[in-house]
């Protein structure tokens, strides 16, 4: 039975990693494209601490894929300082094209370079204070 000579798996193996390179590159394009959105940086007076965390997108494969997500958690002094925010981050939200859902506009989408985007807007203003905005694509 004849064997195939490593010179005949090289160029196979250089398909098979440029492949894998390109696929990574648009996954973190998806990233970088919501870290364009002046969403994933807007900010509101009376903010005492924010957290935020980046995932970028899982390609399609043998692991189950998944999105790009920006999500950002402010936290507030005071429950009217974030119920405040709430709303104008729901306004920013507008001004920079996210459609919100009515009637609570807690939820939104948008058109980022022809692919459908979301975004929530979000907290838990009792205890915790904390206002959560995560953008998706």
């Amino acid at each position: 039975m004849p064997t195939l000579r490593p010179l005949v798996w090289l160029p196979v193996l250089c398909i098979a990693v440029a492949t894998l390179i390109s696929g990574c590159s648009a996954l973190d394009q998806d990233l970088n494209l919501l870290r364009k959105d002046p969403m994933a940086t807007w900010t509101s007076p009376g903010v005492i601490a924010e957290t935020r965390s980046e995932t970028p997108a899982r390609p399609y494969g043998v692991i189950p894929s998944s999105e790009a997500v920006i999500v950002r958690s402010l936290t507030f002094a005071d429950e009217n300082a974030a119920l405040t925010a709430q709303a104008a981050a729901r306004r920013a939200a507008q001004l920079s094209g996210w459609k919100m859902e009515e009637p609570a506009n807690v939820i939104g989408w948008k058109q980022m370079e022809g692919r459908l985007s979301s975004i929530g807007i979000t907290g838990s203003f009792d205890d915790a204070k904390v206002l959560v905005i995560s953008i998706s694509i």
